[in-house]
């Protein structure tokens, strides 16, 4: 069996998770990497660094909008007064258009990027941190690698 992985994905360290309605610790956290990797390792299994795709394979899955959200939460994040929270997290959700029986999303996605938090992010269980962007690449990255072995 082989196994992908870049050390890089660990980056993705989450500070704050919502549940019911309160602020805790998360639980995706890189301790749960480091024991799937030891998983590997004790069953003798090395992973391999995953090839660079960069986003070509991202962007045939996944809206072009989304994926430059993502790319520049971080940095749009700074943009914000002071009293922003640690991580970037939605406070708006202008998702469905009142009708979510018709499963479809309000035809004019937001321009703002507060808006564009709730669009996007969907709920508050996907806090972004610093280095979301390179761990959520690498993620993708391994992924393809593995498919195409």
């Amino acid at each position: 069996m082989r196994a992908f992985y870049h050390p890089d994905q660990s980056m993705h360290d989450p500070q704050q998770y919502l549940r019911y309605g309160r602020v805790v610790a998360p639980k995706d956290l890189p301790e749960r990497t480091a024991r799937l990797l030891a998983a590997l390792e004790r069953h003798g299994i090395a992973p391999e660094r995953p090839a660079s795709h960069g986003t070509g394979p991202v962007l045939e899955i996944h809206d072009a909008g989304f994926v430059r959200f993502l790319e520049t939460a971080w940095a749009r994040w700074q943009d914000l007064p002071a009293e922003r929270g640690p991580e970037v997290w939605p406070s708006t959700f202008p998702y469905w258009s009142g009708r979510p029986e018709e499963a479809v999303r309000a035809p004019c996605r937001p321009t703002g990027f507060i808006g564009q938090l709730g669009w996007y992010l969907g709920d508050m269980s996907v806090p972004i941190g610093e280095h979301c962007w390179r761990s959520t690449l690498l993620s993708a990255e391994t992924a393809v690698t593995a498919a195409d072995a």
